[in-house]
């Protein structure tokens, strides 16, 4: 069972309407495609933040290790650190560039898939607004 974060907008001039098709669900935990593809995911994702985050450590750790003549294995291996760090921070600079945004983090939903946490989600939502 996978956790989503549910993001609404704060905007107040929005209809209930406009709210459901510009709410976000982000999905909690290790970020694979961040860990893979991370210049590519940052780019992908506008986590302007996080990509300079990224892009700082890279240039450090390189020039570092030039500079220090650190064998090249230590240095493929704090590039997988740094990837690492993506992975399981990718989620969280998701949910900071929406709050950055001017989203709220509204609710937390379980299930298996995106789709099943959106319908759960504005099921949830409706019952509220009729009761």
């Amino acid at each position: 069972m996978k956790t989503y974060a549910v993001f609404t907008p704060n905007s107040k001039d929005l209809t209930q309407l406009q709210i459901a098709e510009r709410t976000r669900f982000v999905q909690q935990g290790f970020c694979w495609p961040a860990f893979l593809l991370g210049f590519i995911w940052l780019l992908y994702r506008k986590q302007w933040f996080g990509l300079v985050i990224y892009l700082a450590g890279v240039f450090l750790f390189s020039y570092l290790g030039a500079a220090m003549n650190v064998s090249e294995v230590m240095q493929s291996f704090i590039a997988i650190i740094l990837q690492l760090w993506l992975g399981f921070e990718g989620r969280n600079l998701q949910m900071l560039t929406l709050e950055s945004q001017g989203y709220s983090r509204v609710d937390t939903i379980f299930a298996q898939k995106a789709e099943i946490a959106e319908y759960r989600y504005f099921s949830y939502a409706q019952n509220e607004v009729v009761a």
